[in-house]
């Protein structure tokens, strides 16, 4: 019997220590998202990441994870490609910049435009 306590108890705690683990995601999301337009990176990317075209084109970020790794996104941020300022860590720490990139990894992407036929008619 005190087994069975001991393995409920374990999965209980499993379940809270990840539920900890989302709610820490979704506030670094959310502070990401708050730092992503305060910082002005919606001004050229757009505010949920759709891309856009202030200064040339810049690449839309919303599903970005699946084209490029953090390391590269984090490089492309410290460095500044093409026209985007280089934000090194004295302007965008890393804790924040890890906040944007929990941010973008919340981003859905595109949509397949497939999934609307109306489209093809």
């Amino acid at each position: 019997m005190h087994r069975k306590n001991l393995s409920w108890l374990l999965v209980a705690a499993a379940w809270a220590i990840a539920g900890t683990c989302v709610a820490a995601d979704n506030s670094r999301a959310a502070n990401g998202k708050r730092l992503f337009i305060t910082d002005g990176c919606f001004e050229c990317h757009g505010r949920v990441g759709e891309g856009g075209a202030f200064n040339g084109p810049a690449p839309a970020l919303a599903g970005i994870f699946s084209r490029r790794s953090s390391i590269e996104i984090i490089a492309a941020v410290r460095k500044g490609p093409n026209d985007m300022p280089a934000y090194t860590e004295k302007v965008l720490s890393n804790q924040e910049l890890g906040d944007i990139i929990a941010y973008l990894r919340s981003l859905p992407g595109p949509t397949d435009p497939k999934k609307y036929p109306l489209l093809y008619k």
